[in-house]
């Protein structure tokens, strides 16, 4: 089955598709698309939702790679609210 991986870092999306045997999981996934160390560990989703990565696929699924955020959303908009005071 064709399963798409897909990674978002600054700026750009880099994806990689990946044939897998049926029954595979998330894990398998990330370890066959090459886009993170194996022993990746962040958080993943499939199809926008949050899932496990023992979280089995179907085909034409799309695994998504979550980066962990550099700074709290809200404190990054108090920055720009101050910035703009001044």
């Amino acid at each position: 089955m064709r399963i798409r991986v897909c990674l978002a870092e600054r700026g750009y999306v880099r994806e990689c598709l990946v044939e897998l045997e049926e029954g595979s999981t998330v894990a398998a996934a990330v370890r066959a698309s090459g886009l993170v160390a194996a022993d990746w560990s962040g958080a993943v989703g499939v199809h926008g939702r949050v899932v496990d990565a023992d979280q089995l696929l179907t085909a034409d699924d799309r695994v998504e790679l979550y980066l962990p955020l550099l700074t709290d959303p809200r404190t990054r908009r108090r920055q720009r609210v101050t910035r703009r005071a001044r």
